[in-house]
């Protein structure tokens, strides 16, 4: 998801139509792999969805909120001719990362959101992704939202404004501003979200189990 994008500012995600593993490894060895990429200007509110095999890069001034499955395999294919502090190119992966490569796979564009239904008053929301490891909706609030998946874990980031996560049968009250993130277990019940008092309507990302977990 992105949060923030400079002017200028540049996400590539997958191989242009008609890339293969020749042309690749004939860009790496020119310095020149952009050129074999499928990029795109991003904008605050685009989401992408990287299926593992998926070659993609975010450039500078790009502000992301990014889950993965849970695996902390990633290759370096190609670190755009920079060099590290030492003064000496980075590592890289190369061949692991062209073994790994899916070459069915063509451009990578923003996700088409479906709205999400018979929501309370003042809330909007629309999920983004669904996939075995996790799913992501995103939701508006100008009004009150009960917790939308009881009894399963979730995790919820405020993307804008300041959003209050309050008890309906207890004292427990807390407000979250923008950037901060919340897990509330499966075993929570009686929780609900609403924007800060003062603060206008927020903006909230949600992840929680994909199909894996039902």
């Amino acid at each position: 998801m992105v949060v923030e994008a400079e002017p200028g500012a540049r996400i590539y995600a997958g191989l242009l139509p008609g890339t293969t593993r020749a042309t690749v490894e004939a860009l790496l060895d020119a310095g020149r792999l952009a050129e074999g990429l499928h990029g795109f200007v991003p904008k605050a509110g685009d989401c992408l969805f990287l299926p593992a095999g998926t070659v993609h890069a975010a450039g500078g001034g790009v502000l992301l909120a990014e889950v993965e499955q849970p695996s902390d395999a990633t290759f370096r294919l190609f670190d755009w001719n920079r060099l590290a502090s030492d003064g000496k190119p980075r590592p890289l992966h190369r061949e692991e990362a062209l073994r790994s490569i899916d070459w069915s796979a063509g451009p990578v564009r923003p996700v088409s959101a479906a709205p999400i239904e018979r929501l309370p008053s003042g809330v909007r929301g629309e999920h983004l992704v669904a996939c075995a490891y996790f799913a992501l909706d995103r939701f508006w609030l100008a009004g009150s939202l009960a917790m939308p998946y009881p009894g399963r874990l979730s995790i919820w980031l405020v993307l804008e404004g300041s959003a209050e996560l309050a008890s309906t049968s207890g004292p427990y009250r807390r407000w979250f501003r923008a950037g901060e993130t919340v897990l509330i277990p499966a075993s929570a019940e009686g929780l609900g979200w609403g924007p800060a008092a003062g603060s206008g309507p927020a903006t909230l990302l949600a992840v929680r189990e994909g199909s894996l977990g039902t």
